[in-house]
């Protein structure tokens, strides 16, 4: 590459660079004119917002949530979430269950500890199954260092009231 052709490159470069950098600063002139004019005159803005919204209009319910509405078990389950702090829907937990549970019937499979295949099977998927369980509903608020318990505690008195003197 001779040096015509290197500084002829780096003249076009910069010419781009300069065009970005001064299309991108009128971008940013105009967008702020735009806001000191919607500042100073706010009935005009009213006019012209057009109302959008973030939100996702709800579609088909997931039928694992569906079935547990059903049963008995979603209220048990939605309180023992709450007690560990974890914002979880109860399909998550029991997701997260069928998992630990699969991996334990995997692991079971491979390693047969009881003699029989079916036995180690259905022995380390129960056993993963309900550690799943326990370390996500149990464990983890003590692994947080808060409770649910203690949050509500806080609620009803809160450390600021109960450390005042009475008068």
């Amino acid at each position: 590459m001779t040096p015509v052709f290197g500084v002829i490159i780096f003249l076009v470069l910069f010419a781009v660079l300069m065009m970005a950098v001064g299309l991108g600063s009128r971008f940013l002139e105009m967008r702020s004119k735009k806001q000191l004019e919607t500042m100073l005159n706010p009935e005009s803005a009213a006019a012209e917002e057009v109302e959008t919204s973030i939100l996702v209009t709800p579609t088909e319910r997931d039928p694992l949530d569906a079935f547990l509405e059903r049963s008995a078990l979603q209220g048990k389950i939605q309180t023992l979430l709450q007690q560990s702090g974890l914002q979880w829907a109860p399909s998550h937990l029991l997701l997260a269950m069928v998992v630990g549970a699969v991996a334990g019937g995997f692991l079971g499979y491979v390693f047969q500890p009881l003699g029989f295949q079916i036995a180690s099977v259905l022995a380390f998927a129960f056993a993963t199954g309900v550690l799943t369980a326990v370390l996500f509903a149990i464990v983890t608020p003590f692994y947080k260092g808060r409770t649910y318990l203690q949050d509500q505690a806080e609620e009803v008195a809160p450390v600021g009231l109960a450390a005042q003197p009475e008068l």
